[in-house]
């Protein structure tokens, strides 16, 4: 296992006369082919792994050594598996950065927060209504709220709002 250089970049932290930019860096190391897994492959596990020609597909995987400039405790390691080449270590991780986001922001919202693992109804049809609706609501009740702050936060400068408007 390799240490990647460390990638430094630029992060903007607050707004108005309290906005500042940080150099932030993160150090990342990839480890090629940690194990294999039968199953893991575009097949799934209807692969036949008894054949002699079967090839089970090799993981590896990125630790984060450094994250924004912070180094995590041992116990609090984060460690991506993946089956894509981490040559680049960079490229998987920023990878699985966006996902994270999208798993831990929206689904686990919409799953706990929504009863969203509960739909009403078991068919097809009847969980995707019930997966929009409740994604457009989850979308309507953030747009409100942050038109809600914004609106607070005129208010406290003396300027005027729109519910002042009504």
């Amino acid at each position: 296992m390799e240490d990647s250089i460390p990638v430094a970049r630029e992060v903007t932290h607050g707004y108005g006369k309290k906005k500042y930019t940080e150099k932030v860096a993160t150090t990342l190391a990839g480890v090629d082919e940690i194990l294999t897994c039968d199953w893991f492959n575009p097949e799934g596990s209807k692969a036949n792994t008894t054949k002699k020609d079967h090839k089970p597909i090799p993981l590896n995987a990125v630790v984060v050594k450094k994250w924004d400039n912070k180094t995590p405790p041992l116990e609090k390691q984060v460690v991506f598996v993946t089956n894509i080449d981490v040559t680049d270590p960079f490229i998987t991780f920023d990878r699985y950065d966006g996902r994270s986001l999208m798993e831990n922001n929206l689904f686990k919202e919409l799953k706990q927060n929504w009863h969203l693992e509960h739909p009403p109804k078991k068919s097809k049809g009847g969980v995707y209504i019930q997966t929009y609706t409740t994604m457009a609501m989850k979308a309507l009740t953030t747009a409100f709220l942050k038109w809600q702050e914004e609106q607070l936060q005129l208010e406290a400068l003396g300027k005027q709002t729109t519910w002042q408007m009504y």
